[in-house]
Formats: structure tokens, C-alpha cells, sequence
């Protein structure tokens, strides 16, 4: 859920990434190919920053940059940004390299600062930057192994507010994420 994650040695980290998706075809329902319905190609580009505030507790912010690509059509703005901290309630020895896990509890929350698809003014979509819903979150982040193999798992729980969009109420579900790595 973050790009960003402070080892216990360090103090502040910054984070720079990107990611490109191509040749994004949409399918209907019926697993028909559509020629409109958004950008055939996504980037991304995140920037995060990571400041440990005590031995246990870090604190992240990110913020992407988002291009959308279409024939004729390429449209660049800043994605939604979040802010997220970490407790780090068990943390294993790094001296003894038995399996005992480490073990974060995470909250974070996203503001929706971008366009939605709900606000969207093209057709093509290629002005979608955002998912339109501020959201809060909490989660779990457990990994283990002090040797060259490292096995992890992260849960997190997201819950978007509901926003009223010309006149339309909209509020999605829960949100249920998990990584393993």
C-alpha cells in the first residue's frame, strides 16, 4: 500500500518511482473487445518521502503523477496523495537470525484531490487521475527471515467516504487489500 517503507536503522528516505502500463485494451462484460472507454496507455510516477518520528512510529507521504495516453489525446496530472504511519509493535533481532516476524500496524488516509471518472469531461477518459473518494485506512504488515529469504504478507483495510457528485450520491463498499511477498 506504500511505496516507502523505513528500515529500523533509518532515519528519513525518499522514494522515487515508475511504472508504465501499455496496450491497455477494454472488454465488455461479455469478454467483447471496445475500441472507447479509456487510455490505451498509463504511467505513473510516485513520489514519497519517509521521516521516522521514535524508534517505533514512521510516517510516509506520496504523491503520484499520473499520464494518460490515447491516440490524439495525452493528458498529465498529480494522482490523489496519501499519508500513512507505521507502528512497529514486534520487530525481531537482527543478530539472531531465527524467524520471529516483524510485525506493523498501519493507518493511513488518501485525499482525493484528482478527477474522478464520476467528473470526468472527455469521453476517452483520459482526464481520470483519481478515484474521487478521500478514504481512511488500517492494516497489518507482517514479514519474517533475517537470511537472504524474506516471506511477508500486508492487509489493509480501506473505507472511501461518500461524495455527492452533481447531485449524485455515491459511496462504495470496503475496501480489502492484501500482498504477499
Amino acid at each position: 500500500d506504500d511505496p516507502l517503507i523505513l528500515y529500523p536503522n533509518e532515519g528519513r528516505k525518499f522514494f522515487l518511482g515508475q511504472s508504465n502500463t501499455f496496450a491497455i485494451q477494454n472488454v465488455t462484460s461479455r469478454g467483447e473487445w471496445v475500441t472507447a472507454g479509456g487510455p490505451t496507455i498509463k504511467s505513473s510516477l510516485v513520489a514519497a518521502y519517509g521521516e521516522r518520528i521514535t524508534r517505533d512510529i514512521f510516517a510516509t507521504v506520496t504523491a503520484p503523477l499520473i499520464g494518460n495516453w490515447l491516440e490524439g489525446d495525452t493528458r498529465i496530472s498529480l494522482g490523489d496523495p496519501s499519508a500513512s504511519a507505521r507502528y512497529t509493535v514486534l520487530l525481531p533481532s537482527f543478530t539472531d537470525p531465527v524467524w520471529l516476524p516483524q510485525v506493523q500496524l498501519i493507518a493511513g488516509v488518501k485525499y482525493a484531490l484528482s478527477r474522478s471518472i464520476h467528473e470526468t469531461q472527455t469521453k476517452n477518459l483520459t482526464d481520470v487521475f483519481g478515484t474521487g473518494f478521500h478514504e481512511i485506512r488500517l492494516g497489518l504488515d507482517v514479514w519474517a527471515g533475517n537470511g537472504p529469504v524474506k516471506v511477508g504478507v500486508a492487509l489493509i483495510a480501506a473505507k472511501p467516504f461518500a461524495t455527492t457528485i452533481q447531485n449524485v450520491r455515491y459511496q462504495p463498499g470496503l475496501i480489502l487489500r492484501s500482498t504477499i511477498t
